[in-house]
């Protein structure tokens, strides 16, 4: 008669360690991509504010300059065409608009060559800057727009913000 002597095994296995070590890097893998994931969505609201806040910004010049504004003088104007009309003191109603479109542009595309220049809101892929345009909307009001472009999802989506202003 043979006898066997049943051993109690105490410890871990090979087959446990390795199950243990990929429940690990499963749940440690679904933590980064919660993380690039909420990164990615505070820098979008954080440009949704910042779009917010540069509409805000012209809507206030606009109430500073209400000749310019019964003159249609901000109609049809766009940050990628502004232009500084030579004027800082003593400005037409027409050149303050035009004035303060440039001074708008400012944040969206340098004006001068500093190399360190960096825009409130980022360009899209292929480098056009982020821009702004007033047109007219119904009922005499302005439409002030702000577009961008953003990565929403992993790719890479144009955003717009718009704004009315009744004068």
């Amino acid at each position: 008669m043979i006898v066997r002597s049943c051993k109690h095994q105490s410890g871990f296995g090979l087959i446990e360690v390795l199950v243990a070590l990929l429940i690990i890097a499963i749940g440690t893998i679904s933590s980064a991509q919660m993380l690039v994931t909420g990164i990615q969505d505070a820098q979008n609201t954080y440009h949704q504010s910042q779009a917010n806040l540069l509409l805000s910004e012209m809507i206030d010049r606009m109430r500073s300059n209400p000749q310019g504004v019964a003159d249609n003088a901000y109609l049809n104007l766009s940050t990628r065409d502004a232009t500084n009309p030579g004027c800082s003191v003593g400005c037409s109603a027409k050149q303050q608009a035009e004035l303060d479109m440039y001074a708008w542009s400012a944040h969206f595309q340098s004006h001068t060559d500093d190399s360190g220049y960096i825009p409130t809101l980022p360009a899209d892929d292929d480098g056009s800057p982020a821009y702004g345009v007033i047109t007219a909307g119904a009922n005499d009001t302005y439409l002030l727009t702000v577009t961008w472009a953003d990565l929403v999802a992993g790719k890479s989506s144009v955003e717009v913000v718009t704004s009315r202003f009744h004068p």
